[in-house]
């Protein structure tokens, strides 16, 4: 790993772009389909950035406490029985030996990763694909809009072009266009759910349906689709060896700049509609929700929580909480809890002590996991895990929430939605809910 590291670091040379360039180098950079595409985040100070990766330099992979590292000389492969020890001594290592402020890398969490932050044993694995990937970029685009900049890295030794199409990893297929189960099962299950609430045992949990249909096109015009349908915020693109991820989350998971730690937890949820003065009604609903006001505090807190567990004494706080956000397809409630790093933790302590999300798992988050592996028919694999984007030169990390996200793999195109379940969830309402988050995709789909 410390050899990848430098030789990357070594090898790697930055040019600037004229920003006036920025839709030819966007049309150049994008064909063939890239590695990896952020249209648009609002990125931690750095705010506003556009991030093209057209190859990788090397690609980190972990599962079943094996970690493979590819890079153009060959594969390597090391043992560690905790992958959150591995990152931490991997950014460790990057800010020892390189402080660039415009080298970076990127990460994939599956959310199957709980199984090391909590030790609870997910569901049956059915994807088959690694608990994270690290990525290294090769030859890259990096686009600043607040600062009109455009930073080019190029690598001469870059991985050949992925095809997640033949992986190492195996995998079932779905044979036609289906739901993972029935209304009926679905329903019966949420009322499983309200009865673990009514003996206590959980309070809240995030309960999830899979949708799959084969899919001949690229996952990455896909993307583009989705991202014209609903430009959400956290939208992303990555291409790995195993599979083609498909992000068009709205929701922030972890955000840290220097010491300042955020996190922006989305609960509560209401389509919207086409009709403005049908479309204030359901506003005003969503506001007004007893249920929703009371399911994101209980995220709130529980962030909270997870926040105090490497913050300084006193600095963890709630800020506008329950604000409407607004896009294409529903209406969100959303909070943001706000901290100071402890000056004795490192970032991966953080995200070791808040993964996953508590608002993709529930309250406490313990039982809410084990109840979900014992309810859902399989693994999620990266969805409701998390994408970021680490900058240690800047000391800049953010990372979203993998939902509104499909996994292609082998030609079949695979998303879950789902939603918060407390006391007085209405479980016609919540499989509504479950469609409306999926409609983007089914549109992109069929379209």
């Amino acid at each position: 790993m410390n050899n990848l590291i430098r030789q990357y670091l070594e090898s790697v040379s930055l040019y600037t772009a004229d920003y006036h360039d920025v839709s030819k180098i966007r049309t150049q950079w994008t064909e063939p389909d890239p590695a990896m595409y952020i249209p648009r985040w609002q990125f931690g100070k750095i705010s506003n950035i556009e991030l093209i990766i057209r190859k990788f330099y090397g690609i980190i992979e972990f599962k079943h406490n094996v970690v493979t590292i590819r890079y153009s000389g060959g594969v390597d492969t090391a043992y560690t029985d905790n992958p959150f020890t591995y990152l931490r001594s991997f950014d460790r290592f990057w800010q020892q030996y390189n402080l660039n402020r415009y080298l970076f890398y990127t990460g994939l969490l599956a959310y199957d990763l709980h199984r090391y932050t909590e030790n609870v044993s997910p569901a049956t694995d059915f994807y088959g694909i690694p608990d994270f990937y690290l990525l290294i970029p090769g030859d890259f685009a990096l686009i600043e809009h607040d600062r009109r900049r455009i930073t080019i890295g190029k690598c001469l030794n870059v991985l050949e072009s992925m095809d997640p199409h033949h992986s190492d990893w195996a995998v079932k297929t779905a044979s036609d266009i289906k739901i993972s189960e029935p209304k009926p099962s679905y329903i019966n299950k949420i009322n499983t759910i309200r009865s673990q609430i009514i003996d206590g045992e959980v309070y809240q949990i995030n309960y999830t349906i899979r949708f799959s249909t084969p899919y001949s096109n690229s996952a990455y015009s896909l993307f583009k689709k989705m991202y014209t349908i609903n430009p959400a915020p956290f939208s992303v693109y990555v291409q790995t060896p195993s599979v083609e991820v498909v992000c068009n989350s709205p929701e922030r998971f972890l955000s840290v700049s220097g010491n300042d730690i955020i996190t922006e937890p989305i609960k509560g949820t209401i389509k919207k509609l086409q009709d403005s003065r049908q479309d204030a009604d359901q506003i005003e609903t969503l506001l007004s929700s007893e249920k929703d006001a009371a399911e994101l505090s209980m995220i709130v807190d529980l962030l909270r929580n997870d926040l105090s567990k490497v913050s300084a004494p006193g600095s963890v706080r709630v800020e506008n909480h329950r604000r409407l956000e607004s896009f294409t397809n529903v209406h969100h409630l959303v909070s943001t809890v706000r901290s100071e790093m402890d000056e004795r933790y490192h970032l991966f302590d953080l995200i070791r002590g808040a993964f996953p999300g508590g608002s993709i798992s529930g309250c406490p988050k313990i039982a809410a996991l084990k109840l979900i592996a014992s309810l859902e028919s399989h693994n999620r694999g990266f969805y409701t895990g998390s994408f970021f984007l680490r900058f240690p030169g800047r000391h800049e990390f953010d990372s979203n929430i993998l939902i509104r996200t499909a996994q292609m793999i082998t030609d079949i195109l695979y998303f879950q939605a789902g939603g918060g379940i407390v006391i007085d969830s209405e479980p016609e309402s919540e499989y509504e809910e479950c469609l409306a988050k999926a409609n983007s995709f089914l549109k992109a789909v069929g379209s």
